[in-house]
């Protein structure tokens, strides 16, 4: 091969004079030019779509529908339970005003309608009261889910056995679950309107008019501004819904390593409509319900009902501070103390977590808020007669608990 020079316009011109078929610009030569710049154009984009797709998972997330449905007795008394169902996961509210059993679970399924899981927070039905927070349970469908039964394990088995009921007055949300990606680390499950009509009253109430979608694309867009390697869910639970008023708990969990939070708000609304959830929803706070100076009024009543939960004053005392509308200590008698259970304080305020239902004015308290982690989540409910004096209107479910 030799190369000319044109030295007048300073530039070197590279020419083939032989015919080998290895020049500069040969067949050959340029056939492995094309192919190599077709497959970097290739990789380039596999790598542009790779980007495009981590982009725009938290702004497309993939729903998926669950389901919410009341158990208990078709009268209305005894014992009612939420139960919400998504994917493997399923959660709910179990109260029991007859018996001052109510109670937040969690389980997931190990089979066909069948689950396994625990009490998140206040007393289930079964003893010991020690051992309330994390008590073992199972929970299994029957009769194409017309039929609930939930099993307690401690120191007395506790069973019950819950029908499918549908009450006049209740319209129930839908619910529907979103993730980022297939099995990817956020989620979120929330409630929607019926049918999922988009700016309906749930979607006014609870996120401010935007659609549960977009909801969970902004939730999981701020998860993804983070920073890697956190875990993100978001999970509504529905536990009251009366004629009255509807109350919601909205509980976010977040997982880094071995570190886990949750914290979780509720939400109360009175209903203005023909029935709760179906009307106009007007925000209801702890404020709306009770008198003036209630904080101070109620804290020895939330005190006494900590002691109750984890078996520091019996039930029978409780059940005649009730029917007194006093408190259920002794006089004279050694009082029990809370921070020998690990409390911070003896004294407990009411909690900005307020919501309504059945058994009463429920508060609920997040890790740390009342002592050290292993106390976790502490939900305390206190029965409508005995807040009577401190309640600006008499409540809807005031009568629930002697039905």
């Amino acid at each position: 091969m030799k190369y000319a020079i044109d030295d007048t316009r300073q530039r070197t011109h590279c020419t083939e004079l032989s015919k080998t078929g290895k020049g500069f610009l040969s067949t050959r030569a340029i056939g492995t030019g094309v192919l190599g710049w077709i497959g970097l154009s290739f990789l380039f984009l596999v790598f542009s779509v790779f980007l495009f797709s981590c982009e725009g998972r938290a702004e497309s997330p993939i729903a998926s529908a669950g389901t919410i449905a009341i158990y208990g007795d078709m009268d209305g008394g005894g014992p009612s339970f939420i139960l919400h169902r998504w994917e493997k996961d399923a959660w709910g509210f179990l109260e029991w005003p007859e018996r001052k059993v109510y109670c937040l679970i969690e389980a997931t399924a190990i089979g066909k309608d069948v689950y396994k899981g625990r009490v998140l927070a206040g007393i289930p039905p079964s003893a010991p009261r020690l051992a309330t927070r994390g008590s073992a349970l199972s929970l299994r469908l029957a009769g194409r889910g017309s039929v609930l039964d939930l099993e307690f394990a401690g120191e007395a088995v506790a069973s019950l056995s819950m029908e499918r009921t549908e009450s006049a007055g209740r319209t129930l949300p839908g619910l529907w679950g979103y993730r980022a990606g297939p099995g990817e680390r956020y989620s979120a499950a929330l409630m929607v309107d019926p049918g999922r009509a988009a700016g309906g009253i749930w979607d006014r109430w609870l996120r401010r008019g935007a659609s549960p979608r977009e909801y969970a694309s902004r939730l999981f867009s701020q998860a993804e501004a983070r920073g890697r390697g956190e875990r993100l869910g978001e999970r509504q639970t529905l536990v009251s819904l009366e004629k009255g008023y509807v109350s919601i708990l909205g509980t976010r969990m977040r997982e880094l390593g071995s570190a886990h939070e949750r914290s979780t708000v509720a939400m109360t609304a009175s209903a203005q409509g023909e029935e709760a959830g179906s009307g106009a929803l007007k925000p209801l706070r702890a404020e709306d319900v009770f008198v003036e100076g209630w904080e101070k009024a109620v804290a020895p009543l939330l005190r006494e009902e900590a002691l109750r939960i984890f078996g520091l004053v019996p039930d029978e005392t409780a059940e005649r501070a009730d029917a007194e509308g006093g408190t259920g200590s002794s006089a004279g008698a050694a009082s029990p103390s809370l921070r020998e259970l690990g409390f911070f304080d003896e004294e407990l305020r009411p909690s900005s977590a307020f919501f309504a239902c059945r058994s009463g004015a429920g508060f609920h308290y997040n890790t740390y808020e009342l002592g050290p982690a292993a106390l976790g989540e502490i939900l305390l409910v206190l029965p409508w007669n005995r807040l009577a004096p401190f309640l600006r209107d008499p409540c809807p479910s005031a009568g629930a608990e002697a039905r």
